[in-house]
């Protein structure tokens, strides 16, 4: 239904149909997505950092994160989702794809707005149900204070050029923390 949704209102562009019509196709195809709703296998991830709950955006950017990027696998089967850490609607959760029921691994980790992968991945169990949507929790770690892209001793330097994130030798540590 994804990729109806997608590509319905892009073949009425691509044959000039506008006004009245676009409005109505994108609503005939969001009806048809709501009306398949019922049968929705999936999950709602929700995280929480450093065992913190996650209530703005301010707690996401402070550490560096832009956005939780999940693997679902199951078998030889994945399904990737990318997920904003904080928004005013949805708060600190997304909803995951469409997923065949029965027992899933999702792989979890924070980014950057880079897109770079803060955090190792932190691996939840999902029992996928053969209906509806089934609730996952995931804490994640912060990233390092050397590996978040934040000034966050106020000096003016960030991170590989931050003169309290290389080890004794003078060589950058993403895993060493600001003192």
């Amino acid at each position: 239904m994804r990729t109806l949704n997608l590509l319905l209102p892009l073949a009425l562009r691509q044959r000039g149909v506008r006004g009245t019509l676009m409005p109505l196709a994108v609503a005939l195809v969001s009806a048809l997505a709501a009306s398949a709703c019922g049968s929705t296998k999936t999950y709602e991830l929700s995280w929480t950092l450093d065992g913190q709950a996650v209530t703005s955006a301010k707690d996401c950017s402070s550490s560096g994160i832009d956005a939780i990027e999940v693997t679902a696998r199951k078998d030889s089967d994945s399904e990737s989702a990318i997920f904003g850490c904080y928004s005013p609607v949805a708060g600190s959760r997304g909803v995951g794809p469409d997923l065949a029921s029965g027992p899933w691994a999702l792989g979890v980790r924070a980014l950057s707005a880079s897109g770079a992968r803060l955090t190792a991945e932190v691996v939840v169990q999902a029992l996928i149900p053969d209906e509806g949507t089934v609730a996952v929790t995931v804490d994640l770690p912060r990233p390092s204070s050397c590996a978040d892209g934040v000034d966050n001793d106020g000096d003016g330097a960030v991170d590989a050029f931050d003169s309290t994130c290389v080890d004794a030798q003078g060589v950058y540590d993403p895993q060493l923390s600001e003192r």
